[in-house]
């Protein structure tokens, strides 16, 4: 490049930084900050460096861009700082379309930051129950009744909490559970009637389901991605299960108004291993369908699937339309 050409281009770039307007992007928590064009990401170990692309992010022309914020594990999303603050689920987009005289008013001049807070999950999230199988596999075919049978020492059931918590008494095997009334007060295992089930080894709360043909009826079926689906918004996200997310926290069901549709991991961690049609503790989960129910987590092969576990058998590895109409069973965190 010759010294003329490479001094013009120079001038001519400087010329353009004067005219531009500078958006810096910052990052509190975990997480990274992408956008729809892709040009303007800013991921979390750019921001630690201070990269021109999260501290100046320059706006050259008209401003036209979607941010999406995306928490890294054990983290979630909480809100936007000085631009987009009711920002809602699933998308938490946070869109600018500022025309080019507009954005010449700020030459020269940088705008207040667009800060993606993102916190961090409860401990509880890390916890996870055992598989609930009680039983011991024989050589060189069957299982056994009780947990006997060749290398039983090597088998699932003489491990975990099914070894040492195997009593019944508040679930099968090592769960742990305890009825909850819809005002939220704690129920005995023998009562008849409740509204939710507390968790007692993962802290999570789970939604009772009913046979009343209302909001929590377990035969209602919903498409993916309504409140509280996760994601950037990649995809078509359907508002199906709006109703039941909005209007149990609206009940303030069993005492709360954060309830949300689980991950992928958390409705696992419902299966019960031991059983199937369906593969769940039946005593405090009396009212649960044997067919897929829809998590909270997009597939990552592409944008129109998501995350199912089958309460069958219990599969947790299946991926489905988003457009199929499947079950929900809510969930909230402890305390």
């Amino acid at each position: 490049m010759s010294s003329r050409l490479f001094k013009f281009l120079s001038i001519y770039v400087a010329l353009l930084l004067i005219q531009a307007c500078s958006h810096p992007i910052e990052i509190v928590g975990e997480g990274d900050v992408t956008s729809a064009s892709g040009n303007r990401n800013c991921s979390l170990e750019e921001f630690k460096a201070a990269n021109p692309k999260c501290t100046k992010n320059y706006a050259i022309g008209a401003y036209q861009e979607t941010y999406y914020a995306i928490p890294r594990a054990g983290w979630k999303f909480d809100h936007w700082v000085n631009y987009c603050p009711t920002a809602t689920p699933p998308n938490y987009d946070c869109s600018f379309n500022t025309p080019a005289n507009a954005v010449q008013q700020f030459w020269g001049q940088t705008m207040p930051p667009l800060r993606a807070v993102f916190t961090e999950l409860p401990l509880s999230y890390s916890v996870l129950n055992d598989s609930g199988i009680v039983f011991g596999g024989n050589y060189p075919s069957g299982n056994n009744a009780g947990c006997t049978g060749a290398t039983i020492e090597q088998q699932d059931c003489a491990h975990g909490r099914d070894a040492t918590h195997n009593d019944n008494a508040d679930g099968h095997g090592g769960f742990s559970y305890t009825k909850l009334a819809a005002g939220g007060e704690e129920l005995p295992a023998s009562a008849e009637t409740w509204a939710c089930v507390r968790d007692n080894v993962t802290g999570l709360v789970w939604e009772g389901k009913t046979v009343d043909g209302g909001i929590h009826d377990k035969n209602n079926t919903y498409r993916w991605g309504g409140v509280s689906a996760l994601g950037a918004g990649y995809g078509t996200y359907y508002p199906d299960w709006d109703v039941l997310v909005n209007g149990s926290n609206a009940e303030v069901l069993c005492g709360f108004s954060d309830w949300r549709v689980p991950t992928r991991f958390e409705l696992a961690g419902l299966v019960n291993h031991n059983q199937t049609n369906p593969a769940i503790d039946t005593a405090f989960f009396p009212s649960t369908v044997a067919l897929y129910f829809w998590s909270a987590s997009p597939s990552a092969l592409n944008s129109t699937n998501a995350w199912a576990v089958h309460f069958y058998y219990g599969d947790s590895d299946n991926y489905d339309g988003r457009s199929s109409y499947r079950h929900v069973r809510l969930v909230r965190a402890g305390e």
